[in-house]
């Protein structure tokens, strides 16, 4: 899925709006078909390797009380052999949003403030690592894809979408990804 995926959109092949979502989930519903032709459940099949471990329910709050609000869990000595590379890293990501910044300018038709995106992206990461996520910034394909789907730089539609499915993810529940088989995750880390 995710090779097929991945060429389908450096050919630009169909409109991104339906040729996407159809790669992505016309699969998973022909492995559900099978799934039910063979007389198999979820559970024999994440037996047989097809899903993954289930992944338990986790309130959304125990980031903390398991971390930050023990502080007996936090080795501190690990902390510390980690600062170093916790500045690189800052410096790297800010150093690649910045580079992706320059490309997005070259593959869309706008002009992108680069001082205000860049505290955009600072201010973006703060609130995610606070939350416990890791950093993160703009993948140029992505924007590509947005811009072709949307058909232009000042939609806010995939923005917002996308906010309330990662908060969807993050406050209420993540037991969707329990009905996920591996071909399907994996090819999503592929395209990724």
């Amino acid at each position: 899925i995710g090779v097929g995926l991945y060429f389908v959109k450096a050919a630009h092949i169909g409109n991104p709006a339906l040729v996407m979502p159809l790669c992505l989930l016309v699969p998973v519903g022909v492995f559900y078909i099978i799934l039910q032709v063979t007389g198999d459940t979820i559970d024999t099949a994440r037996l047989d390797g097809l899903y993954f471990e289930e992944l338990p329910h986790v309130n959304f709050y125990e980031i903390w009380t398991m971390s930050i609000g023990n502080s007996a869990a936090i080795d501190f000595q690990a902390l510390a052999a980690a600062l170093p590379q916790m500045g690189v890293m800052i410096f790297v990501c800010t150093l690649d949003c910045l580079l992706k910044l320059g490309a997005t300018e070259s593959k869309l038709p706008l002009k992108v403030k680069k001082d205000a995106e860049l505290q955009l992206f600072g201010i973006g990461n703060m609130i995610t690592v606070f939350f416990g996520s890791a950093v993160g910034y703009m993948q140029l394909k992505f924007n590509v894809i947005n811009y072709g789907i949307l058909g232009n730089v000042t939609d806010r539609r995939a923005g917002i979408m996308y906010g309330l499915l990662s908060a969807v993810g993050f406050f209420w529940s993540k037991a969707h990804f329990n009905f996920l088989p591996r071909f399907f995750m994996g090819s999503l880390l592929f395209f990724a």
